[in-house]
């Protein structure tokens, strides 16, 4: 629990975008996870299984919220769905020339809720856990290509929404060249 614990709420996080059902839902994966235990197979990752796991979990959770809500993002006509997208704010409507970390860090997770959620997973998966296409792969029950082409996509969107990102100061140790 204590290895997995915070990749999976991530994971989980990123997909519910609610922290306290997050919690609960990650309390759920561990659950499932120590009750079908034998069925892991030891010549395979750990990581991918117990992630695939927590990534069906939200996913079961969504799929029962839809029914249950009637505000769902999932809603039936495109101007619904319009109307419960968040909007990225301006970069250029920042008041300081200097950008703030802490600004360009909510953009950031704004323009990634406005992504489809299977891009935002990959984007994930692979930015802030870490894990390789394959493991991407095995944990979204994917091919590896449609990976690949989920984080291109998703790069692409995500240009698109966050548009031109003021310069960091080269100044900053957090962001000088390795």
């Amino acid at each position: 629990v204590h290895r997995y614990k915070r990749p999976v709420l991530a994971l989980i996080y990123g997909i519910v975008s609610h922290p306290e059902r997050a919690k609960d839902l990650a309390q759920d994966t561990f659950v499932k996870v120590f009750t079908t235990l034998d069925r892991y197979r030891p010549e395979r990752k750990f990581a991918p299984w117990i992630l695939r796991i927590a990534h069906n979990t939200a996913l079961d959770y969504l799929e029962r919220k839809r029914f249950d809500s009637p505000n769902s993002p999932y809603a039936a006509t495109p101007g619904a769905i319009d109307r419960a997208a968040i909007q990225a704010p301006n970069p250029s409507d920042t008041p300081t020339p200097q950008p703030d970390m802490r600004q360009l860090a909510a953009a950031l997770d704004q323009a990634l809720r406005r992504l489809r959620p299977e891009y935002r997973r990959c984007i994930k998966l692979r930015y802030v856990e870490g894990l390789s296409y394959d493991e991407i792969a095995d944990t979204m029950s994917m091919p590896v290509g449609t990976v690949g082409t989920y984080l291109h996509r998703a790069r692409k969107e995500l240009k698109r929404i966050l548009g031109p990102l003021p310069d960091v100061s080269p100044s900053d140790p957090a962001h000088a060249p390795v």
